[in-house]
């Protein structure tokens, strides 16, 4: 079989419902045979479509396309300083890129290169928005009955920030969303709340607390913090806790 090289490397910007977005595309020496990619930092987008475009593109072009551990050790300590959101974004685009190639090239879908299926279905969860807490209860209930059993509830825009007609920009909508939402929730249903790293260590511990009688409540991003103190918070909670 003749060598597979990639012949070019190409950046595609978009921003669907206003979320910007990037998109690797690596042409194959096989016409026709190419790899998408994501490699999404929708706050510095311009800044992975650059990386890509100055330094990753000129290090691939002529490169054996299967050689994908290779090509990914090699970019990774081709500059002084290694690791950060912008290069890992760029390689995980090339690196996703190229397995969607070697997927392709083998004719079958890159979970069986993987090792093959570990379950039949993977969980999904719904955001659940509203103005109001009424509205915000109306579309849990609506995708209740469809069978969800993960809601993320939020109120007053993503990450429920509490942007609402007349009022300044406060958290307290969350947590009355929690207040009203979980006497009448589903014991089936895990409620999910997330409030995008805005808390500072004294309001998350508050925050938490105040979601103390819902067993089946579960944070994401709650503050921007990790390591000791994220781990002290979670070993005081019933509900769980993620940071990301």
């Amino acid at each position: 079989m003749e060598k597979l090289t990639i012949r070019d490397v190409k950046t595609i910007l978009t921003a669907p419902e206003g979320i910007n977005l990037v998109v690797v595309k690596i042409e194959t020496s096989e016409p026709g045979l190419y790899g998408l990619g994501c490699a999404t930092f929708t706050q510095r987008y311009l800044t992975v479509a650059n990386a890509v475009e100055q330094y990753l593109k000129p290090f691939l072009i002529g490169k054996d396309a299967h050689r994908i551990e290779d090509l990914w050790q090699t970019a990774m300590v081709s500059s002084y300083w290694r690791n950060g959101p912008v290069l890992n974004n760029a390689l995980s685009g090339v690196d996703m890129a190229l397995w969607d190639i070697k997927g392709k090239a083998a004719g079958l879908p890159v979970y069986q290169l993987l090792g093959g299926k570990c379950r039949e279905a993977a969980a999904v969860y719904r955001h659940a928005d509203g103005r109001d807490v009424q509205e915000v209860e109306d579309n849990v209930r609506k995708y209740m009955e469809q069978g969800l059993r993960f809601i993320r509830r939020q109120m007053g825009g993503y990450g429920g920030g509490g942007r609402l007609p007349g009022r300044r920009k406060t958290r307290s909508p969350a947590l009355t969303t929690i207040r009203m939402l979980t006497p009448g929730a589903s014991p089936g249903c895990l409620t999910i709340f997330e409030i995008k790293s805005a808390l500072s260590r004294s309001r998350c511990t508050m925050f938490t607390s105040g979601s103390r009688r819902s067993k089946r409540c579960g944070w994401r991003s709650s503050w921007s913090l990790t390591g000791y103190f994220f781990w002290k918070i979670r070993s005081r909670r019933s509900s769980s806790i993620g940071s990301g």
